[in-house]
C-alpha cells in the first residue's frame, strides 16, 4: 500500500475544489455545485488519486436516520470530502474551506455506511469516460493532481 503524502493530497484537493468552484456548470445534470454533486466530484476526484497518486482509494456512500445521502473518499486513514459544505449539519465541526480530514470527523460516521469498498460505488468512472462527460473540468483536475 502507498501512504500518500497529506500535503500533496490537500495540495490536489485546494486546487480540485477551485476548479469545480469555477466550472460549476458542468455539474447541471446533477445539482448546483456543491449541492447533490458529490457522486460525479467524487467520481472524479477518485480517478485523479488512483491515476496520479497510485492511491488505494475506498469510495463509501451513505445516509443518515433523516434520509440524508452522501458519497466521499477515503485514503490511508483520511477522509477526503469535496463537498461536505453542501450541508448545515458538517459544518458544525468541520472547517468551511478543508477538502481533507483525519478520521474520524464525527459528521461522516453520522452516516450508516455499507462496508467502504476499493474504487466503490462500483468501479471508479474510467479516465476516458470522465473526460466525456467532464470534458474540460476533468482534465482540469487532472492537471491539478500532476502539478500537486
Amino acid at each position: 500500500m502507498i501512504t500518500i503524502d497529506i500535503k500533496r493530497l490537500c495540495r490536489f484537493a485546494a486546487c480540485a475544489r477551485s476548479r469545480m468552484e469555477t466550472r460549476r456548470e458542468a455539474f447541471r445534470p446533477y445539482g448546483h455545485f456543491p449541492e447533490k454533486c458529490c457522486g460525479p466530484a467524487t467520481q472524479m476526484v477518485g480517478r485523479c488519486l488512483v491515476d496520479h497518486f497510485g492511491a488505494e482509494v475506498k469510495v463509501v456512500s451513505g445516509i443518515t436516520d433523516a434520509g440524508v445521502a452522501h458519497a466521499w473518499q477515503i485514503v490511508d486513514d483520511l477522509v477526503v470530502d469535496m463537498t461536505h459544505d453542501q450541508w448545515e449539519q458538517a459544518l458544525t465541526g468541520l472547517p468551511r474551506n478543508q477538502w481533507v480530514f483525519e478520521r474520524p470527523t464525527g459528521w461522516h460516521e453520522s452516516f450508516d455506511l455499507p462496508a467502504p469498498r476499493i474504487e466503490g460505488l462500483g468501479p471508479l468512472l474510467s479516465a476516458a469516460d470522465l473526460k466525456k462527460t467532464f470534458p474540460t473540468l476533468f482534465d482540469q483536475l487532472a492537471s491539478c493532481a500532476r502539478k500537486a
